[in-house]
């Protein structure tokens, strides 16, 4: 008797691009598993964008070099807007981030959120791409965070957003490979020693917001959003 055959996997179709990008999380400080998967490119369900193995369960992953190439207009025939969600804290932000940027990050990130996203007029033809230092943690909150927001304005499967992605290899890789498309021309990281007294500032607000979340909840003045940061003009 000859072997089985393998069973192919099975496709879920969907109309948005948050999918699972990886059954497993890839742990951090595993960088060679990380470099290995920002790499590997995956075309997943729904997604405009080139996508690869990302290190986060149910987020589409895009490289550094997509990330170029969505700033220089090649996917300019499938969005009008294109925004970038710097979601470090704003000592890294404000020393050097991806041209027109902007940043959300705590306190209040829900609140940011909605004003920033989801109120005023919207368009399905904006693609969001969120980032953080390594992409490993706070973006990947903050995303989480767009999603539950997103499910309360709309019933599945519509989404007022269907193109959402996470930049893999965050700030500090595309730095790396395309400065000249970052303002300031400069990379810091969270944890660098000038500025520990922020950082440690940052994370205790930071882990403030994740109390909540991490039971399946946002805080509900955070849905009437931050009166005092007004919206940030979405650049074509």
């Amino acid at each position: 008797l000859g072997m089985p055959s393998k069973a192919s996997p099975t496709l879920v179709r969907s109309q948005s691009c948050l999918l699972p990008a990886m059954p497993q999380m890839i742990p951090p400080n595993n960088l060679a598993a990380r470099k290995m998967l920002q790499n590997t490119p995956r075309q997943l369900e729904g997604c405009l964008l080139p996508t690869v193995v990302g290190s986060q369960e149910g987020m589409a992953g895009i490289s550094c070099e997509t990330a170029a190439e969505l700033i220089a207009g090649k996917y300019s025939a499938h969005f009008d807007h294109v925004v970038f969600v710097d979601c470090r804290y704003p000592y890294e932000y404000e020393s050097g981030h991806i041209i027109n940027a902007i940043n959300i990050t705590a306190p209040n990130i829900a609140g940011q959120l909605v004003d920033h996203f989801f109120k005023g007029q919207v368009s399905d033809r904006t693609v969001v791409v969120f980032i953080c230092e390594y992409s490993q943690k706070r973006a990947p909150f903050t995303v989480s965070a767009f999603k539950v927001i997103e499910s309360r304005h709309n019933t599945w499967p519509k989404k007022t957003y269907p193109q959402v992605y996470l930049l893999e290899g965050g700030y500090k890789d595309f730095h790396a490979s395309y400065s000249k498309l970052c303002k300031p021309d400069d990379y810091v990281a969270q944890h660098d020693q000038q500025f520990t007294e922020k950082c440690s500032q940052y994370d205790k607000l930071l882990d403030f917001e994740k109390r909540p979340h991490k039971k399946g909840k946002l805080r509900s003045n955070s849905f009437r959003g931050n009166q005092q940061r007004p919206p940030v003009q979405v650049e074509k």
